[in-house]
């Protein structure tokens, strides 16, 4: 497990997002990034598509390299929450060895959209801002993000039979972590807005993009690992049975879930 995440935090070098529209080597289907969503939104013309693709397409053979080390990385962070035994440094490290994963695919992100945000007019760039604005509108009415993560264990609950103890001790443990979590989802919009606004300027300035993503990391480890700690006390709670149930729903709803994004 630690060779693992030593060779992970040592080889990894910048990866850039998906291409625009990557081969689904499942279904033969072409799926478009979920950028291309808002921005052919914008009129864009046919040298701004091309150039758009060409700078989505450019990290693919990167993503490529180090996808099964991503796979990998999740697995050992599922084993650890799925354990019988709670060990806190292994969490943390595995939560580190990802945060630092993490940074350089958003950072090679940002990168990215900075590159399609000037290939925009100052029409379309305008137009851009007015449907994000839409969108957080949107989100904070909704609490969109929030609810689909709570319908996900509403479908997954009632499947497991649970008694009224273990119901109880759910709930109660479910609670304390949506409680801590509602200080974070603050943060995090904020820091989503503060990197649009780097994002979006005539030029990136690598150096307030990294102050930025220092000054929120500590916050999203602390996250990751209480959303993780809540997961493994839920997993306490369960018998046997149980446990192999929530573990089969929760890969088939996943699998539902890229079904989805495909379509």
């Amino acid at each position: 497990m630690k060779h693992l995440l030593s060779v992970l935090l040592t080889s990894l070098s910048l990866i850039m997002v998906a291409p625009a529209d990557a081969q689904d080597t499942d279904t033969g289907k072409q799926r478009k990034h979920p950028i291309m969503k808002v921005l052919l939104q914008l009129d864009l013309n046919q040298q701004q598509k091309e150039d758009i693709k060409q700078i989505l397409q450019n990290g693919r053979d990167d993503m490529e390299i180090y996808k099964e080390d991503v796979k990998e990385l999740q697995r050992a962070l599922r084993e650890l929450t799925y354990a019988d035994t709670w060990d806190e440094e292994e969490v943390k490290e595995a939560i580190a060895s990802r945060s630092a994963l993490k940074q350089d695919i958003q950072y090679s992100r940002a990168r990215a959209h900075h590159s399609i945000w000037l290939l925009l007019s100052t029409e379309q760039q305008q137009e851009l801002n007015s449907i994000t604005a839409k969108r957080d509108d949107k989100d904070a009415d909704n609490n969109e993000r929030k609810n689909r993560k709570m319908r996900a264990w509403e479908r997954i609950a009632p499947r497991l039979n649970l008694s009224d103890e273990q119901a109880v001790a759910i709930a109660q443990i479910r609670e304390q972590f949506i409680e801590e979590n509602e200080g974070f989802r603050a943060l995090s919009k904020t820091h989503r807005q503060q990197e649009r606004d780097i994002i979006r300027a005539d030029e990136f300035n690598q150096d307030a993009w990294l102050a930025l993503y220092a000054e929120h990391q500590q916050p999203m480890l602390d996250n990751a690992f209480s959303k993780v700690s809540m997961q493994h006390q839920i997993y306490l709670v369960l018998d046997d049975a149980q446990r192999e149930k929530m573990r089969k729903l929760e890969r088939f709803m996943k699998s539902k879930k890229k079904q989805k994004r495909r379509s």
